[in-house]
């Protein structure tokens, strides 16, 4: 009873290690997002979002940002700085503040295979 005991524990151990392993993998491509964007490296961009990117954005119309930065419909001089950025499987969310437009927002990443492929993005709409 002991030894099942012991390799029961030894399992869970590993599982919640794989698990932070994971969750490390997935904040990495998020993280690395934000730094392309900062710089404004669309090639690398570009390995990061898979093609068919699924999108979904709440918020009002005007606050757009990140779709006109990524599609470079518009030039924006929206930078999406995060104050938080955390992991949950493959599952990250990223939380940010622009304090000049007094804009709150959150992105919701879906990490599949080392690669962004779906944000759900959504922005506070007190702001015009």
């Amino acid at each position: 009873m002991v030894k099942q005991i012991r390799a029961f524990n030894q399992l869970k151990e590993l599982a919640l290690s794989q698990e932070i392993l994971e969750d490390s993998r997935t904040k990495g491509v998020v993280t690395a997002l934000y730094e392309a964007l900062k710089s404004r490296d669309a090639e690398a961009i570009q390995k990061i979002l898979a093609p068919d990117l699924e999108w979904w954005f709440h918020g009002p119309p005007s606050h757009q940002f990140l779709m006109r930065l990524l599609t470079g419909e518009q030039e924006s001089d929206f930078r999406f700085v995060p104050h938080s950025i955390s992991a949950f499987g493959p599952t990250v969310l990223a939380e940010g503040f622009d304090q000049s437009r007094s804009i709150a927002w959150v992105h919701a990443w879906t990490v599949t295979d080392g690669i962004i492929t779906q944000v759900r993005e959504y922005f506070n709409t007190s702001s015009p």
